[in-house]
């Protein structure tokens, strides 16, 4: 009797074992946090908005999140890009890269820019360069501004490294996106005009590198701030060179830091 009682209690006892095991495969937003195992419950990605205020873009809870996969199984391709990404981030879900770039395949594959743009990032971040200039590309020729930007620096990188690019393409992808007033591009142009002897226009370069500066680029101001100080393609200003060094290290850029830091050592009239 005592036996069968023991059996008994065991099968129960592995029972609850396999239920809890179950249970727990069962919740994909079970995250690991050092040495514990962390169920997130729900998840807030916020924003600000045009005013500088705080607004909530998603909240993602079980429910929402299974509702999101049912979508998306049913081949919903807002649903199945939205997935993608937060298998990527890990935001709500623990983080799963080959989860992410299925759902994102199947995204990018029906010509969703965005799920593009996240697939090649996701293969840059693998070290698969090829496919993220090939996913980044299709993107960009589907409208995506942030992927035509990671497609320049690709670009610009392969060039850096000694590769045969088409430089006339990077110019007419980064003048497209000057010409969208998209910013980040405005530095890479100036750079790109002022630097390669291939393409040089310096005075293209030039106004394109004051607006980016005006824009508050580190890099802009710390070149402008270099030409200043040298009097290259400007009139020479150490007040001006200055003020633009001290913009640029206030955004923490240590070349800038170092430069004002060494200032009056090596301008020594100058006043700050």
């Amino acid at each position: 009797m005592v036996a069968k009682l023991l059996i008994l209690f065991g099968l129960i006892i592995s029972g609850i074992g396999i239920y809890l095991l179950i249970n727990k495969e069962k919740h994909e937003n079970l995250h690991t946090l050092g040495s514990k195992e962390v169920l997130v419950v729900n998840t807030t990605r916020t924003d600000t908005n045009c005013s500088g205020e705080p607004c909530i873009l998603y909240t993602w809870d079980e429910a929402s999140f299974q509702d999101l996969k049912n979508k998306a199984e049913q081949g919903n391709i807002e649903a199945q890009q939205q997935l993608g990404y937060l298998y990527l981030t890990g935001e709500f879900p623990k983080k799963d890269t080959k989860k992410a770039e299925y759902w994102l395949t199947q995204a990018a594959e029906k010509d969703n820019n965005l799920a593009q743009a996240q697939l090649a990032y996701l293969y840059a971040e693998k070290g698969n360069i090829k496919k993220a200039e090939e996913w980044y590309r299709k993107a960009s020729d589907n409208g995506n501004l942030e992927a035509r930007n990671n497609l320049t620096l690709i670009l610009s990188d392969r060039d850096a490294a000694g590769e045969n690019i088409d430089k006339k393409e990077l110019i007419d992808l980064l003048e497209s996106l000057v010409e969208q007033k998209f910013k980040p591009a405005f530095y890479t142009l100036a750079w790109t005009y002022l630097e390669d002897n291939d393409v040089k226009n310096e005075k293209r370069g030039l106004e394109l590198l004051i607006t980016s500066a005006e824009n508050g680029d580190a890099y802009a101001e710390y070149m402008l701030a270099e030409l200043y100080e040298d009097g290259h393609l400007v009139e020479k200003n150490l007040q001006k060179s200055r003020e633009l060094y001290a913009k640029a290290a206030s955004k923490k850029m240590p070349e800038a830091i170092e430069k004002i830091r060494l200032w009056e050592i090596n301008h020594p009239t100058t006043t700050k």
